[in-house]
Parts: C-alpha cells; sequence; structure tokens
C-alpha cells in the first residue's frame, strides 16, 4: 500500500521551515499508459512532496492534468516508485525543468526519500567539490581556497576513487574539479567518462592562470545556483 503525498514547493505559498535548498541526484523514467510514452531524464531535487527533473526537449506527455509513472534512481539507493502530476515547467538549457508533485509514492520510497532529505540536508552545510588534480600543491591549494569559502575538498587519489566518491548517496557532489590530466587518464577523457554516467555534477576545468581562483570561484557559483534552484519543503509524504 503506498502513501499520499504532500504538495512540492512551487513559490512563495511553500513551507520553508527548517529548510535546506540542495540538489538531489540521479535518473528519473516518467511513464504513462503501462510504459508508453516513456520519458527520461536526470533529478535536480527532491522533496517530501515532489521532485524536479531535468528532461531534453519539450516533452508533450507531461501535462498537469496527467498523472505518470515514476521511477527515481537515487545515487547508491534502492529504486523509487510513485505517481505524480506535474505543477510546473520551465524552460532550460536542451529542454525544461518539470515540477512534479507526488500523488503517491510506495511504502518502501517513502524511507528512501527520508534518508535522501537527510544526506541533502548535511551536503548543504558541507558543499562537497570533487577536486580531480594530482598535483599535490596545486590540490592543496585548492583545498585550502575551499575551504576559506565554507566548502567541502574531496580529492580522490585514482580515477576509481572519484567514481566511489561520485556514488555515494550521502555526498551529493554537484561539482567536479578537473586537471588537464589525473595520472594516465587525460582530463578531456575523465570529463567524458563522467558527463555519461554522472550527467548532474558540472564540470569546471582547472587551466590557465589564476587556475586555483578561478576553480574555486566557479565552484562556489555552482553551489550557490544550485542550491537555489527548488525549495525542500517540510511536509511529509503522508505517514
Amino acid at each position: 500500500m503506498g502513501h499520499r503525498a504532500g504538495e512540492v514547493s512551487g513559490g512563495g505559498g511553500a513551507d520553508r521551515r527548517g529548510a535546506r535548498r540542495t540538489p538531489a541526484t540521479g535518473r528519473v523514467t516518467l511513464s504513462r499508459d503501462g510504459g508508453a510514452q516513456a520519458v527520461h531524464g536526470t533529478i535536480e531535487n527532491l522533496s517530501r512532496g515532489g521532485v524536479l527533473v531535468a528532461v531534453h526537449g519539450e516533452p508533450a506527455a507531461l501535462t498537469p492534468e496527467r498523472v505518470c509513472e515514476v521511477e527515481l534512481l537515487l545515487v547508491g539507493r534502492a529504486p523509487v516508485r510513485a505517481r505524480a502530476h506535474p505543477v510546473r515547467r520551465e524552460p532550460a538549457p536542451g529542454g525544461v525543468l518539470v515540477a512534479l508533485a507526488f500523488a503517491e509514492v510506495s511504502a518502501p520510497g517513502v524511507d528512501v526519500i527520508e534518508a535522501e532529505l537527510a544526506a541533502m540536508h548535511a551536503a548543504a552545510v558541507r558543499r562537497p567539490v570533487l577536486v580531480v588534480d594530482d598535483d599535490p600543491a596545486r590540490r592543496e591549494a585548492i583545498g585550502d581556497a575551499l575551504r576559506a569559502r565554507g566548502m567541502t575538498s574531496l580529492a580522490p587519489r585514482t580515477p576509481l576513487d572519484a567514481i566511489q566518491l561520485l556514488s555515494r548517496a550521502q555526498l551529493h557532489i554537484p561539482v567536479a574539479l578537473i586537471a588537464s590530466r589525473f595520472g594516465s587518464i587525460p582530463g578531456a577523457e575523465l570529463e567524458r567518462f563522467l558527463q555519461g554516467t554522472f550527467p548532474w555534477v558540472e564540470q569546471v576545468a582547472i587551466t590557465g592562470d589564476g587556475a586555483v581562483v578561478v576553480a574555486v570561484t566557479r565552484a562556489a557559483q555552482i553551489w550557490a545556483r544550485t542550491s537555489h534552484r527548488i525549495e525542500v519543503t517540510a511536509g511529509a509524504p503522508g505517514r
């Protein structure tokens, strides 16, 4: 038996008590009519009452009057299945952002969402940034600069470490600073891999004069923009 859900935040009327705003990470599949007209996208943010997703193009199937089946694949967690209907659409590069209000969430999904929100709240405090650079001096300088601006540096030692950090449900890393080379792997190759596997992670090249200042400033801008994309509401999904 599923649980009824509250409302996704959509503006000034949302309940903001105790709210922190930070991105969720993962993929989403939306479908109607038993799987027909499936739409795929990435999760931009999540609340107890709904989810914000980015999809390519202008999917006609996502209309406010039509309830759709939703499968959320959050990083490092079990799939969440729900029924939802669109409440808002906004233009975005290459497509649209669609806010979906949950009509019903599967019972196991409620627990997954609660765990995800707890991790999101912690990430909003830490503001983690992945630093992919095997130059020790520059990596240390970037770490110091990130900490000075209220962010947390996560510096993998190998490409596998980077993948494992991005795959951890608790971390919620929205930005990666990437050097021109990391071990034996060219930075451009790593960027392509991350774009295909973790498309919600924005990438910043560590290059050129003033690389440390430029990269850290860009990371701060990404965190500021991402953190204010949508409010996380205080309403619970119908326990």
